[in-house]
């Protein structure tokens, strides 16, 4: 089975769906499984830990989806399991990721539609972001990045969304089209900023601080 490792807004949902589908049609059994087992703001750690135990332990195995900062615990136990193959997402864009996820955090929409047009015209050119909130995004990053060759597989989001039938079949699946669709929001995540060149600077800034290179 698979765990999924990803950054927010780097198409886990996406890439969840694709492989969920495909496993759902070589056996009914995998159908309907959490989709955010592991995620803090909807569980408690209580229940996260009852999910790892019955994941893991579950004929067959689910496959999960988690971001590593919040348990790397939990993750390094998948990258020992015998039952799961561990996948990593990286961002072929991390400016463009961070950014979209700093976005879409603050106007609490996402990428699968409920990306309103009303809710970014209510905020168009004019949202910025502390150095507090693009450094905490940077210390998740490198939580992530040290996981990367500890993975079975490593995907740029990018080709996930662009080549889904050619993940599956490095994975030795066959393509079923996922039931999870991707829709692009109304204006950029750019075009939401009050000071583009303020942000670029301190993300060079930052980057270059926390992670000793500009990403």
């Amino acid at each position: 089975m698979y765990a999924i490792f990803h950054l927010p807004r780097t198409g886990s949902h996406y890439l969840h769906s694709l492989i969920n589908s495909s496993l759902t049609f070589l056996d009914p059994r995998h159908r309907g499984t959490d989709l955010e087992p592991f995620n803090p703001a909807f569980n408690s750690p209580e229940s996260i830990n009852e999910k790892y135990n019955s994941f893991i332990n579950s004929d067959p195995p689910t496959t999960i989806k988690m971001v590593i900062n919040h348990y790397p615990e939990l993750a390094e136990n998948f990258i020992a399991s015998e039952n799961y193959k561990t996948i990593f997402i990286k961002p072929k864009n991390y400016r463009k990721r961070l950014l979209k996820a700093l976005v879409e955090k603050r106007l609490g929409t996402y990428s699968n539609g409920t990306d309103r047009k009303e809710i970014r015209q209510q905020h168009f050119r004019k949202l910025s972001f502390s150095e507090e909130l693009i450094k905490e995004r940077f210390e998740h990053y490198k939580i992530h990045m040290d996981y990367e060759f500890a993975c079975d597989y490593v995907f740029y989001d990018e080709f996930i969304f662009e080549y889904p039938e050619r993940v599956l079949k490095i994975l030795e699946l066959p393509f079923v089209s996922p039931r999870y669709k991707r829709v692009a929001p109304y204006y950029s995540d750019y075009e939401m900023l009050e000071d583009i060149d303020y942000f670029n600077d301190e993300y060079n800034r930052l980057s270059l601080k926390i992670l000793g290179k500009i990403v």
